[in-house]
């Protein structure tokens, strides 16, 4: 149908799962779960192999994917670290080649991973990594210098408490660079017409 499901990481003691909306209606009770009570933190769909639909990532230890095959999901992929302490997850097409691309921020340690989909299949192990100086709280991807690539933006709870990577993707390849931190404005500018 054309009503959007809300899929809910659960942080302990219950399990992750999808509450159907029927109509504008929203279940009481999912209608899938993982069927795993381990910590997850961070969800986001997306229709990472272009078969059925939306996919759905949950940030897990390490991080999972389940594919969606005629409204069913199932586990497909998981990253290959075990990374504790997920805060947020985010997709986004980085290198421009019309699949979907995933990139994840974890609490614990400040990493943020990237993980490129090829043809419809994430790699398992990161292309790109940033060690945070502090706790890694929230992602956002933008165009914030009209190269219609999307640059990274990254929280965290230290200082600084807020980065931005332009994307430098060459070759299909995403290479972020820094570009702004909270307190140093210097590589950050606007201007007023």
């Amino acid at each position: 149908d054309t009503w959007e499901d809300l899929a809910v990481s659960k942080w302990a003691n219950f399990e992750s799962g999808v509450y159907s909306n029927v109509a504008g209606v929203l279940s009481t009770t999912p209608t899938w779960t993982t069927g795993d009570d381990g910590t997850d933190k961070g969800v986001a769909w997306a229709d990472v192999d272009g078969v059925s639909g939306p996919d759905l990532v949950l940030g897990h230890s390490p991080t999972r994917l389940y594919t969606n095959s005629g409204g069913s999901l199932s586990l497909s992929w998981s990253a290959s670290g075990t990374f504790f302490g997920h805060s947020d997850l985010r997709w986004a097409d980085v290198d421009q080649d019309g699949d979907m691309d995933l990139a994840e921020i974890h609490f614990s340690n400040g990493n943020v991973h990237l993980y490129l989909n090829d043809g419809g299949s994430l790699g398992t192990v990161p292309v790109w990594t940033y060690d945070s100086p502090g706790a890694g709280t929230a992602l956002a991807f933008g165009d914030l210098n009209g190269d219609t690539f999307p640059d990274l933006v990254v929280g965290n709870s230290g200082d600084p408490s807020v980065m931005v990577f332009y994307n430098r993707t060459a070759f299909g390849i995403p290479i972020f660079s820094d570009g702004f931190e909270s307190g140093d404005l210097s590589a950050w500018s606007a201007t007023d017409p």
